[in-house]
């Protein structure tokens, strides 16, 4: 389910498909944060059927590391 931008981007930073289970009352912040995901193509709506797709993995943690290098 869309009920935490935490496990979603865990999930997205392996690079596998990743699907959400709609849920009728969500917070904004996590609904935005899907509607962007869902448009760039990097998480879709599980709707019965289980599909094979590539994306390109989400990595903020190689960004991070490299900033951190980079300030000291």
């Amino acid at each position: 389910t869309p009920d935490s931008v935490s496990m979603i981007s865990d999930a997205i930073s392996t690079g596998r498909p990743v699907y959400i289970y709609e849920i009728k009352k969500i917070k904004k912040k996590i609904k935005e944060f899907s509607e962007i995901l869902i448009k760039k193509k990097i998480i879709r709506i599980f709707k019965g059927k289980i599909e094979k797709w590539v994306y390109l993995r989400v990595d903020n943690f190689s960004k991070i590391i490299k900033i951190i290098k980079n300030f000291f």
